[in-house]
Parts: C-alpha cells; sequence; structure tokens
C-alpha cells in the first residue's frame, strides 16, 4: 500500500490514479497501521482491491486517522474476516464531490 505500518506520517495525492490489487494477512491500502495518519486525495482515481485476514482501504487500524477526499473516483473491494473502510476518526473525515463504488465480503 501506500504509507506506513508504523509512524502515521502524511499523504497528499492529487491529480493521480493509484492502481492497488494485493493479497496479505494484513493489509493497509493507503494509511497507516497503527498510528493517526494525516491523508488527503485530491481529484484522484483510486481503485483498491484487496483480500486479507485485517484489511483497510484508507485510514489507520487504530480509526484516529484524518481523511480528506475531495473531488476523486474510488472504486474498493475488500474480502476479509476483519475489514476497516474509510477508518478515520469522523471529527477528521472531509467528503466531497467524490463519487464511490464499494463492495465488502461480496
Amino acid at each position: 500500500g501506500i504509507g506506513s505500518e508504523t509512524g502515521g506520517g502524511k499523504i497528499t495525492l492529487r491529480d493521480s490514479t493509484v492502481i492497488q490489487e494485493f493479497t496479505g494477512q494484513t493489509a493497509i491500502g493507503i494509511g497507516s497501521g497503527d498510528s493517526a495518519p494525516t491523508v488527503s486525495l485530491r481529484q484522484c482515481k483510486a481503485s483498491i482491491h484487496m483480500e486479507g485476514n485485517h484489511a483497510m482501504d484508507l485510514g489507520s487500524f487504530t480509526e484516529d486517522a484524518s481523511l480528506t477526499l475531495l473531488d476523486s473516483e474510488f472504486n474498493i473491494a475488500i474480502q476479509s474476516a476483519k475489514v476497516q473502510h474509510f477508518a478515520a476518526n469522523p471529527d477528521y473525515l472531509i467528503q466531497a464531490g467524490s463519487t464511490y463504488e464499494v463492495s465488502i465480503n461480496r
């Protein structure tokens, strides 16, 4: 994925295309495994397809991320026993002008 397994950080993507297809015990699409990342996608196209025992598309496994998703297109498919979708602090989740096609365990 894009980000870090530990340590949070700041991830900013603009006018980008992200295509991820992977399988793993623990799967992180864009974000961090154990701390509060700041993730911003603006005018992006993201296709995230993953399988894993524990899988998260955007954010942090600890659900304390800051997510800004603006004017972007998302196609997300996750197969997992433990799914986290847009795993963020609700006070720091900003979404505007984006479209979403999401499939979880289908």
